[in-house]
């Protein structure tokens, strides 16, 4: 027995020797690393290094997506993350690499909607906005709209589940009682029959061919395992067979009859970790201070020492927050105390537990960080107040609201300068949508007007490096019928006359000694039209234009290089967009049988719909404080206004706190004065040329619609706007 008792103690010390070698390895590996990592979960996508150099996390995303062969509409999805200090970067920071920097970052998936798949049926399903297209799309899946995520972004997904659920990113949820811990250990271990029939499917290898080193253990999450370990010998057999037993039955039944596909697969096992997990997607918050208060009220509450509570963001609810939950009592616990007691015990946990709405997305107007707090206000004019951990933390916390903004409410818009990404900035500055598609850009040439010249600058839903121009453009005698500030009735009114002269004239041909080669012949190639001799060719043409969506309307490509801006066709370079446009523009283009000159731009509105944003149940709710077509304002003196504090920025306009003094004639011969706190928007020097533009009024209208969506509750509309040189617009 001496002599057992030694051997198995020099098997102990081997391995704990071993354990502490490996782990020494690690460390030296991990301290040996220089220069900036990303790190993919794609077991075939070696990590990205830079020895050195200068780059924005947006920059540092765009290259993994291109590796990961991520689309552009789905690039704003992902965000860049370090594991050890357990942080989120966002997308204008920036990381300088040197000879003695480390930086190691794992290309995530951040801004995640729980049901986007539409499996779900006590969720309510969650869709990208689309052009409606009956034959396109699966209703039961994408009632309104096209899926979130495209192939490639779900392949992405499903590897980062994986790890997640090994590594313990996102933890299981809490059992309730000794039933609900066998459930949601077989759950995990159909987590693992998902993950490896998958992979079978994926390497196109049945079962009896699958590696015998291949096991569960490697597919369920790491504190489950070291449970199962700890069992006696017999349990862990039997788990092992009665999971070797499940997997032959599902690969019988339903992978050999190929009742299912490898997408499916990714979404069972996406589906399933929503329910399995704990806030599968949305991320939780401890902050050392909580305020909500809304303006000339009590605070509603605050948090001190002696009670902590949690912040939690999700795609699909919003800003949500409740007290911590104390740890929840074990069934021991539970027996050791009495009944009446226990039971107030779980109604109290009941209570801490469940979670309070303070706003969703659509809701909110600006978010301004100071070092560790960040301030979060909304249309009513409420606001939240929180302080975390660090100024980084704080613009992590930030940039994952406004990332969830611009995706389910203004896709070109930010709200906190802090966080704004660069190419958003960029769009803004040169007025470019993101990745809209075609239908959406000829839509918009639509709303504008339709006038020949028009065009709309997008970035390309493929191509990282592509901007598209597309560009109503009407060849000779169009002009002067489509190319008319009448053509957005066209498809409503004009059609019906055209198709009844056209049923005139066809009958006069008919009835004629023509002979039959004079009736309209159309060719259909990228837009262009030939017609043999005919009377009213322009009515004819314009008949065809008409009828036919991509007719009037031509896509251009511009090439963007490290070298500037090329237009397709052209090796000559531009240092900005602006440039080129400019050029362009005094410029007559040709392009086959067609010319014509750039006029306008259509540049975005604010929450403008398009397939960039995301519609959830709360999106389609939400609807603005104050309508805009109630609008109504006067013009205030600069004497009338006192301009305070200064609060942030927006796209063109500086954000300041301010009094407006007003005097009420209440009565003959005597006024009452009055003080008003007021938001002040003052329009920057640099967008100051904007006054003397046509569409200025407009801009206006949308500015003060905004304000009036913050403005007390009491007041019923913005109170005015004060002209340039003192440009301050007053809610």
């Amino acid at each position: 027995m001496q002599y057992l008792n030694v051997k198995e103690d020099c098997k102990a010390m081997a391995f704990c020797a071993k354990m502490r070698s490996t782990r020494r390895n690690e460390l030296n590996l991990e301290a040996q690393h220089q220069g900036l990592e990303i790190l993919f979960y794609l077991q075939d996508k070696a990590p990205i290094c830079y020895s050195s150099g200068e780059f924005t996390s947006e920059e540092l995303c765009i290259e993994a997506a291109q590796r990961c062969s991520v689309s552009p509409l789905c690039h704003n999805l992902f965000a860049l993350y370090d594991e050890n200090k357990k942080l989120w970067y966002a997308p204008n920071q920036v990381f300088k690499v040197e000879e003695k920097s480390s930086f190691r970052l794992h290309y995530r998936m951040r801004y995640y909607f729980t049901n986007w798949h539409g499996t779900s049926e006590s969720e309510p399903s969650v869709w990208r906005h689309s052009p409606r297209r009956a034959k396109a799309y699966d209703k039961k899946l994408a009632p309104e709209g096209t899926p979130i995520l495209d192939s490639d972004s779900l392949e992405y997904i499903f590897a980062q589940g994986q790890y997640d659920l090994v590594k313990g990113l996102a933890p299981i949820r809490d059992p309730k009682n000794d039933q609900e811990v066998h459930e949601i250990e077989n759950e995990c271990l159909g987590m693992a029959v998902l993950a490896i029939s998958h992979d079978a499917i994926k390497k196109n290898m049945k079962l009896p061919e699958l590696p015998k080193d291949i096991s569960y253990k490697h597919y369920i999450p790491e504190t489950l395992n070291r449970t199962i370990r700890q069992r006696n010998f017999l349990t862990r057999i039997r788990i092992n067979n009665v999971f070797k037993h499940f997997l032959k039955e599902f690969n019988n039944k339903t992978i050999c009859n190929n009742s299912v596909s490898p997408r499916d697969l990714k979404v069972k096992y996406l589906s399933t970790m929503e329910i399995l997990t704990k806030y599968f997607g949305a991320e939780i918050f401890e902050p050392s201070f909580l305020l909500i208060s809304a303006e000339n009220e009590l605070n509603k509450f605050s948090c001190g020492d002696n009670e902590r509570y949690e912040v939690m963001v999700s795609g699909n609810n919003g800003i949500q927050w409740r007290l911590k939950p104390s740890p929840v009592p074990t069934e021991k616990e539970k027996r050791k105390k009495s009944d009446g007691r226990s039971r107030k015990v779980e109604e109290k946990h009941r209570v801490r537990e469940a979670w309070n709405s303070f706003s969703y997305f659509p809701e909110i107007t600006h978010v301004v960080i100071r070092d560790c707090t960040v301030s979060i206000n909304k249309q009513d004019n409420r606001r939240m107040e929180l302080r975390l951990g660090s100024h980084a933390e704080a613009l992590s916390f930030t940039s994952l609201v406004d990332g969830y903004f611009r995706l389910t409410a203004d896709a070109h818009h930010y709200l906190c300068t802090d966080v704004a990404p660069p190419l958003i900035q960029h769009n803004i500055k040169n007025g470019c949508h993101g990745p809209i598609c075609t239908e959406y850009a000829i839509n918009k040439l639509r709303q504008e007007g339709n006038e020949v010249g028009m065009y709309v600058l997008r970035w390309s839903c493929t191509n990282f490096n592509h901007i598209l121009m597309t560009v109503t453009c009407l060849e000779g005698s169009e002009m002067g019928l489509i190319g008319s500030k009448t053509a957005p009735f066209l498809p409503v009114k004009l059609i019906q006359i055209l198709r009844f002269i056209q049923q005139l004239k066809s009958s006069k041909l008919s009835n004629s000694s023509n002979p039959p080669n004079q009736t309209v012949q159309e060719h259909d190639k990228n837009g262009e039209f030939e017609t043999p001799d005919m009377e009213d060719l322009s009515l004819h043409l314009a008949l065809s234009m008409v009828m036919n969506n991509s007719g009037p309307y031509k896509n251009f490509q511009i090439e963007v290089k490290k070298g500037g801006y090329f237009l397709h066709g052209s090796n000559k370079s531009f240092a900005s967009l602006k440039d080129l446009m400019d050029h362009l523009k005094g410029q007559i283009l040709r392009t086959d049988n067609i010319s014509f000159t750039l006029k306008r731009c259509c540049q975005p509105r604010p929450r403008e719909i398009s397939n960039l944003l995301v519609a959830t149940k709360k999106a389609q709710e939400w609807q603005p404080v104050y309508p805009m077509g109630q609008l109504s304002f006067h013009r205030i003196r600069k004497e009338e206004i006192v301009q305070g504090e200064h609060l942030g920025r927006g796209t063109r306009t500086q954000i300041y706190s301010g009094m407006l003094s007003l005097k009420d004639d209440e009565n003959e011969g005597y006024q009452n004065e009055r003080e008003i706190r007021v938001l002040l928007k003052v329009l920057d020097p640099s967008h100051r040329d904007i006054s003397l533009i046509s569409w200025w009024k407009s801009l206006l209208s949308v500015d003060l619609w905004i304000c009036s969506c913050i403005r007390k509750v009491k007041f019923s509309q913005p109170h005015g706007n004060s002209k340039w040189p003192n440009s301050l617009q007053v809610p």
